[in-house]
């Protein structure tokens, strides 16, 4: 009786407010509002809780530990009703809910709810995060992410970027593990912010990368150096051992593309540097890098290129993109939005026109992303090797691969391909390394959410795009997981599947 009557408390924030109030009349707003309010109030007194409006966009409410149990049962129905709301809106509503069940007193149990909220605004809204037995679980979250119009935020997080790298003696630059066009583009994008301001700027790479190989190489090719300053990028790429003596006290470091630290290029760089920069597009994970500067996690952004694009217009109006540099930015876009077919909003075309405008070359993209013959035949033999286990789900498996940058890309390329095979809804290419790890590409075609699925294996990332890497574990470790899940998730959108916004 004492944990079913055990005190929880939650932070229920209205996500996109000003977007879904933004052209309705003064009636249409006030039914709006009303219904939802009304929504969450009638919820409240089902569950025998409480709720206390903070403002026009948050409520505090309080409930039992049973009723919480059966939020999580039915997976928190409310984020569906929510969205159900018609009052002369064109944009659904979407509410985010933090929920602690753990805290030894009344202060650290609100702010476990507190840090629950920011954790489901994070990872872009729409969901429930509940804390409860030192354990986080998500509920939610499947519907697309939706830009936001203003762009107040990006201009506040460049002057803050400013002040920060003025302050700085050195700059470093970090993008992921094995890093991609996005990744790189973002790299060199924000390593430019920092030579203009005349700061000691280095980029900490992967050793080998193949990306930033053949990025240089196609540039160079066609005489469009990939410089600033008189400085090549090239010159200043440094691994993590190289950089880790020229840290210092005052030294700052930009986090680009990711924000675990399981996934940075250097993570003797990463504990070295006190100063901290994350800009990333990923929905957040639990396990975040901490004790950071400042925070930009835009999960509604197509590419952390797009972002850096956009922190550059605001840094100073007087800095000039080459067009190598454009390229490199766009190539990240490119890549990222699967050739603006994916997680694209306007935001993003205006980013590629700005990019476009400074001399990015399209026709030096398609060069980027051709490959070789024998990696298509690679390819060919995995999508033909590739099964069935369940309708709906299509995994292809890479045995004794390379730990390297293109056993990565050539399974991100092959379950690409498999969601575009009919009656194909999942794809999932997994690869068995020489050295013992493994690691899972899925896609989606939008009708599952994957990151869901990776999550569970300990990965993450969007709802049509995520991955995880594994050590000590073999394909037969996690097929069946991996099978069970999806079949999960297929069950629930075949449930659901007159709801447009389908919580699976």
């Amino acid at each position: 009786k004492y944990s079913n009557d055990k005190l929880c408390l939650a932070y229920v924030r209205f996500d996109n407010y000003e977007e879904v109030m933004r052209g309705l009349s003064e009636t249409n707003m006030a039914n709006l509002n009303g219904e939802i309010n009304e929504l969450l109030t009638k919820w409240a007194a089902s569950k025998q809780g409480f709720i206390c409006r903070m403002n026009k966009e948050s409520s505090l409410m309080g409930f039992s530990m049973s009723a919480v149990m059966d939020m999580m049962e039915d997976k928190f129905m409310i984020l569906d009703k929510v969205r159900e709301i018609r009052s002369g809106n064109k944009i659904p509503p979407t509410v985010s809910i933090g929920v602690a069940c753990d805290g030894v007193t009344l202060e650290e149990l609100i702010g476990n709810a507190n840090k629950s909220l920011y954790l489901a605004l994070g990872r872009g809204g729409d969901q429930a995060v509940v804390m409860k037995d030192k354990n986080t679980q998500f509920f939610g979250g499947t519907s697309s992410v939706g830009a936001k119009s203003t762009r107040v935020r990006a201009r506040i997080v460049a002057q803050t970027i400013h002040e920060q790298m003025l302050q700085a003696d050195r700059i470093f630059v970090m993008g992921h593990v094995n890093e991609d066009y996005d990744a790189i583009g973002a790299t060199i994008g924000m390593t430019k912010l920092g030579l203009s301001l005349g700061k000691e700027t280095y980029i900490v790479s992967s050793e080998h990368n193949a990306y930033y190989k053949r990025i240089t190489e196609v540039l160079d090719n066609e005489n469009i150096i990939l410089s600033a300053n008189e400085t090549k990028y090239i010159d200043i790429m440094l691994s993590g051992a190289d950089a880790l003596p020229l840290v210092t006290n005052k030294s700052l470091l930009v986090i680009v593309d990711h924000h675990r630290e399981v996934l940075s290029a250097s993570k003797a760089v990463l504990q070295a540097c006190r100063n901290r920069i994350i800009i990333d597009h990923h929905r957040r994970a639990e396990d975040i890098i901490g004790d950071t500067t400042l925070l930009y996690l835009e999960p509604s952004s197509s590419s952390t290129s797009e972002l850096v694009t956009e922190l550059i217009g605001y840094f100073d109006d007087r800095l000039d993109i080459t067009p190598a540099e454009a390229t490199a930015l766009y190539a990240g876009i490119v890549l990222d939005t699967k050739n603006f077919n994916v997680q694209t909003g306007e935001r993003t075309f205006e980013a590629a026109a700005l990019l476009r405008r400074c001399g990015a070359n399209p026709n030096l993209i398609r060069q980027l992303f051709k490959d070789d013959l024998s990696f298509v035949q690679q390819k060919a033999k995995l999508i033909a090797g590739a099964k069935m286990p369940i309708p709906g789900l299509s995994i292809a498996i890479m045995r004794n691969a390379d730990n390297d940058t293109m056993s990565s890309v050539l399974a991100a390329q092959t379950a690409d391909t498999l969601i575009t095979i009919e009656s194909v809804a999942v794809g999932m290419a997994i690869v068995e390394y020489k050295d013992g790890s493994l690691s899972i590409s899925a896609r989606s075609d939008g009708s599952v959410n994957v990151q869901v699925i990776m999550e569970e294996l300990g990965g993450g990332g969007h709802q049509t795009v995520a991955g995880v890497q594994l050590a000590n574990k073999r394909a037969r470790d996690v097929e069946a997981q991996i099978i069970a899940l999806t079949k999960k998730q297929l069950e629930e959108c075949r449930t659901d599947e007159s709801n447009s916004f389908t919580r699976c």
